[in-house]
């Protein structure tokens, strides 16, 4: 994990390549021609610093590009959030005099921690949700600069508003939980939570509904009460307890790690009778237990 999202080129070029493609992934716009000038704003200052846009060590997951705003939750920016906190920041340059000394040590505390994140780790397309903690912080800071610069509070109300209802399109039409029937041209098409279970909305994203029923069916037919899971960080853990119906009185789920700091924090008195695992293809056995299903990426192991 470290190799996959810990950047490799810890200097000036590396720390800068991802704090502007961070900057430039929340500032997508309707207008794709808008985004392809921002790109090529990026991408030229990259050729000056000698380095590509895209370069696999300061790069993790995707390439960069600056697209239309998305309803995908793992996909989804904030340009109007972003280009507020840009002009609040100008403003605060323009009209430095009137700036509050708290105020400018509370920006650059708060941009010094996404250099920080800029320096440990790698660009990622998926990234733009993890800079939702960003913008928050920057949030009280943009309603005072607002207030102190106009020298009106009507002026943050407004924003606020604007904001508001700039959010209504993502707050009805977020494609993994819609309020509004989803197009045509995504997964569950033409239904929403009003019209489709719950039990519909939970694999889209990730897991597959018929491989985590197979497995739970086996372990019910075993009569296991206890579940031991060896499952990749990434990976969506509370599918599985949807899929064995947890938690529940009559059934116990633990992980199983070989990580040697937290082996002293297992329970002896855990004794799995069923372990999932995603690792373990090249196994025909998991301790005492024999291997009874494998769909290549997830294996299940039951009592003989």
């Amino acid at each position: 994990m470290t190799e996959l999202h810990g950047s490799q080129l810890r200097n000036w070029q590396g720390v800068t390549s991802n704090f502007l493609r961070t900057i430039g992934q929340q500032m997508s716009t309707p207008i794709p021609k808008v985004n392809a000038g921002e790109y090529l704003v990026i991408n030229g200052i990259h050729r000056l610093m000698g380095i590509d846009v895209n370069d696999p060590r300061i790069t993790s997951i995707g390439k960069f590009r600056i697209s239309t705003p998305s309803f995908n939750e793992i996909r989804v920016t904030n340009p109007a959030q972003m280009v507020l906190v840009l002009f609040a920041t100008l403003v605060m340059m323009l009209r430095f005099r009137i700036i509050q000394r708290t105020a400018w040590i509370y920006l650059l505390v708060v941009f010094s921690g996404l250099l920080i994140y800029s320096y440990l780790f790698k660009w990622q397309i998926f990234g733009s949700r993890l800079h939702l903690s960003f913008l928050i912080l920057l949030a009280p800071l943009v309603g005072y600069v607002l207030t102190a610069a106009f020298h009106r509070a009507f002026t943050a109300q407004a924003a606020c508003m604007i904001l508001l209802l700039l959010s209504l399109p993502w707050l009805f039409r977020i494609e993994q939980r819609p309020l509004l029937n989803n197009p045509a041209d995504i997964p569950l098409a033409g239904k929403s939570l009003l019209n489709t279970s719950r039990a519909n909305w939970y694999y889209v994203t990730a897991g597959d509904k018929s491989t985590l029923k197979k497995i739970s069916d086996s372990v019910a037919q075993a009569k296991c009460d206890q579940a031991g899971i060896v499952l990749s960080g990434s990976s969506p853990e509370y599918l599985y307890w949807v899929a064995l119906n947890a938690p529940r009185p009559d059934m116990r789920i633990e992980w199983i790690t070989s990580n040697s700091a937290t082996l002293h924090l297992e329970d002896p008195s855990f004794k799995p009778c069923a372990v999932i695992c995603e690792s373990c293809g090249g196994d025909d056995h998991f301790n005492n237990l024999v291997k009874v299903l494998d769909t290549g990426s997830q294996q299940l192991f039951l009592e003989p």
